[in-house]
């Protein structure tokens, strides 16, 4: 009901609008359509085109800049471990296919046949202009330097229950 109201109202001002304009055309004895195309084009000539347009354009580059630098990130995401100067061995990183952090490195696990980890680092990669880790990886590396870390284990019991193996401190 309150569409149909908004409707009429817009017909109804339509129609006082249209009567208007077919008055003051009279008056200065040129045709409607010659009067709206005045208007139009005195409107036309008072925007600036020029400033919507570099705003465009700069948006626009914007745009890719970002656009380049999220591929850049996830390329070098994908093969940090291939570059001649990774630090760790490449069969060590394991990616995380979500956030907050990219890559898990379990130092030293394979050279001792899987028997022994030297360290487990969470290994975030910046790539292009953004070096600074958000909020919550700076959280995430706040709680390691603390120590803050624990192994634990998880299972489904046969009633799909969780079971945990050494409950781990929830806060």
């Amino acid at each position: 009901m309150a569409a149909r109201k908004h409707t009429d109202y817009a017909i109804s001002l339509g129609q006082e609008l249209g009567e208007q304009l077919s008055i003051y055309a009279t008056k200065r004895g040129v045709s409607v359509s010659a009067l709206v195309r005045t208007i139009l084009s005195e409107w036309v000539q008072k925007q600036d085109w020029t400033t919507q347009r570099e705003v465009l354009e700069e948006k626009h580059k914007h745009s890719l800049a970002t656009s380049r630098g999220d591929l850049n990130g996830l390329a070098l995401q994908r093969f940090l471990h291939l570059f001649p100067d990774f630090p760790f061995n490449p069969r060590d990183v394991y990616p995380i296919y979500s956030s907050p952090v990219d890559l898990i490195v379990f130092s030293g696990l394979e050279e001792s046949q899987k028997q022994h980890c030297e360290q487990v680092i969470l290994l975030e990669v910046k790539g292009g202009r953004n070096k600074t880790l958000e909020i919550n990886q700076k959280a995430i590396r706040d709680c390691v330097e603390s120590g803050q870390v624990e192994f634990s284990t998880i299972s489904q019991q046969s009633d799909g229950s969780l079971y945990f193996v050494g409950q781990p401190r929830v806060p």
